[in-house]
């Protein structure tokens, strides 16, 4: 990662020639066939998706069972009408043991649970078929962010910010997480929205949130670009929340009770955060000072920072957004904002931000591409968590400093050129 940064920036302004656009695309490309034909290291989260893929592929609901029921049934003897055929055989049973969290339902969007099936139908159980179709929404992205950095006038060569990304290569490519799914789907609803298409805007944003449901956050931006007038925006929002509520039905069957993942998730993770565990360690300190029980303390935090994140939402959308680039900016902004929130911050959650950091480059977060892969070590080690997170806050608010003084010197020559002007007309 620092080798990217490193040696990407400087040329962060350099144009293309025809042989350097070919050189930016073969070497993405290579290292995405090393690392495809590679096994996976350091994660299990590929079993749920194989496991979800076959369930949905013989045509039952992901949402509705457990992978620890399956379990129960197998033991048993038994064959419920829910569990297919191939879900017994041998490999079938080698992936269900593998499955992480198998006393709660799954997680992952309608939209995902159709990516998972259609990998199960191209070779079931494979992880190969999974990162087959992992690489086409990947290749997808990596067209659509070529497409918006033409749009708007900037560098090809940021795409590599992308294309290189060692992160993304280790996490998606190699450990075979889902979030790309969502990448070429966020970026096509913004494209739609700067180029007024409020409804189709709105359908690509549903289809998106129907991965993981964090595009969601983007849907005011969205509307407020796409359709910036109140009629518009009443219809596609409409649109968008019809859409949603008709993708979602399926889980609507998940049970409500300890074994719902949805619940889970929402209620207890968290994993390699830092602002989280300050806000938890200072509420058990402070609650009991208003009679609160410290044990509220990761209730209270997580109401805060959802609170402050609709906030910041509020703040970037509530300005009519006039340009194209602006709008990418206040969508980078918004989904850094999430990032940074999270109580859960596992690097491939970062990789949300990075198809609008190729069109926006920000060197405080893409320095979490060299600090991120630390968090293989945090568990042995927890200050690391400090080590990946309080420098790119550093860099945030330095930023934060030189866009403030860069502004205010703008504002000062525009209104010194505005009285020259006047003066020249008296």
């Amino acid at each position: 990662g620092a080798v990217l940064l490193i040696g990407l920036w400087p040329l962060r302004r350099t144009a293309l020639t025809p042989r350097g656009w070919l050189w930016l695309v073969s070497v993405g490309a290579v290292m995405r066939v090393l690392v495809a034909i590679s096994p996976p290291l350091l994660e299990n989260d590929y079993y749920r998706y194989l496991w979800d893929g076959a369930i949905l592929a013989h045509g039952h609901n992901p949402y509705a069972h457990a992978p620890e029921d399956a379990l129960r049934a197998l033991e048993s003897g038994s064959t419920p009408h829910w569990l297919p055929e191939p879900a017994t055989s041998q490999r079938g049973r080698d992936v269900l043991a593998r499955v992480n969290h198998p006393r709660l339902t799954t997680v992952y969007g309608p939209f995902a649970q159709a990516a998972f099936a259609a990998a199960h139908l191209i070779a079931p159980w494979s992880i190969y078929a999974w990162r087959a179709v992992l690489l086409m929404f990947d290749a997808a992205t990596f067209v659509l962010l070529v497409m918006l950095l033409r749009r708007l006038a900037a560098p090809l060569v940021w795409s590599a910010w992308y294309w290189w990304n060692p992160v993304l290569l280790r996490e998606v490519i190699g450990s075979g997480h889902m979030d790309v799914l969502a990448f070429p789907l966020v970026l096509a609803a913004l494209w739609l929205a700067v180029r007024r298409a409020p409804l189709r805007a709105s359908l690509v944003l549903a289809l998106a949130a129907a991965v993981k449901i964090w595009p969601i956050i983007l849907a005011p931006l969205v509307l407020r670009a796409g359709a910036p007038r109140l009629r518009s925006a009443l219809l596609t929002g409409a649109t968008l929340l019809a859409t949603s509520a008709l993708l979602w039905l399926p889980v609507l069957s998940a049970p409500n009770d300890e074994s719902n993942g949805f619940l889970a998730f929402a209620g207890s993770w968290y994993n390699n955060d830092a602002l989280y565990r300050s806000l938890v360690f200072a509420g058990r300190w402070l609650l009991p000072l208003f009679g609160v029980h410290p044990g509220h303390a990761s209730f209270a935090s997580r109401v805060f920072l959802s609170t402050a994140l609709m906030l910041l939402i509020a703040w970037q959308t509530l300005r009519l957004v006039p340009r194209a680039d602006d709008t990418i900016r206040r969508a980078l902004f918004i989904v850094a904002a999430a990032f940074l929130l999270n109580p859960a911050q596992f690097p491939w959650y970062y990789l949300w931000m990075l198809p609008l950091l190729a069109l926006r480059p920000r060197p405080s977060l893409l320095g979490y591409t060299a600090l991120l892969p630390l968090y293989y070590v945090h568990y042995e080690h927890v200050w690391v968590v400090w080590l990946e997170h309080v420098p790119v806050a550093v860099l945030l608010i330095l930023e934060w400093r030189i866009d403030r003084r860069t502004r205010a010197r703008a504002r000062l020559r525009t209104s010194s050129l505005a009285g020259r002007r006047a003066l020249e007309c008296e």
